[in-house]
């Protein structure tokens, strides 16, 4: 059992289920024609039509930590809700383990993504184009 005193995990991280049209507004346009084309042969196929990636992005820098597929609709919607019960009931720690989520990776790929003058891909965490909050 956590003490009631540790820090939750929600206050660290937030999740969210990023779609592809909202990546094409951020990438541009061949982007936002690749999205068209896959979403065309999704609905051709109809095999898996996946409503865009599961996303958990750390609050303090807005670095995706946990990028997956989400799936249908219907399991999009239990894995975010999941994800933000756990995000809700468990410690920074905890959350981090069960996730493999390993900070001193982060650190080491910042160090080098600092030498060669590349961002890192980072979520907005404010303004029009912000996240929506877990919490």
């Amino acid at each position: 059992m956590t003490s009631s005193l540790s820090p939750r995990a929600r206050s660290e991280y937030a999740a969210t289920v990023v779609t592809p049209a909202s990546f094409g507004r951020r990438h541009g346009r061949i982007s936002r024609a690749l999205g068209n084309v896959r979403s065309a042969v999704t609905r051709i196929r109809r095999s898996h039509s996946s409503v865009g990636t599961l996303a958990v992005i750390r609050r303090s820098n807005g670095a995706f930590v946990v990028n997956v597929d989400a799936g249908t609709r219907e399991h999009a919607d239990d894995l975010l809700h999941l994800v933000r019960e756990q995000l809700a009931t468990m410690t920074v720690a905890q959350f981090e383990r069960a996730w493999g989520i390993d900070r001193q990776v982060d650190r080491v790929i910042q160090r080098h993504l600092d030498g060669g003058g590349v961002e890192p891909v980072v979520a907005p965490i404010s303004g029009r184009r912000a996240l929506p909050s877990a919490g």
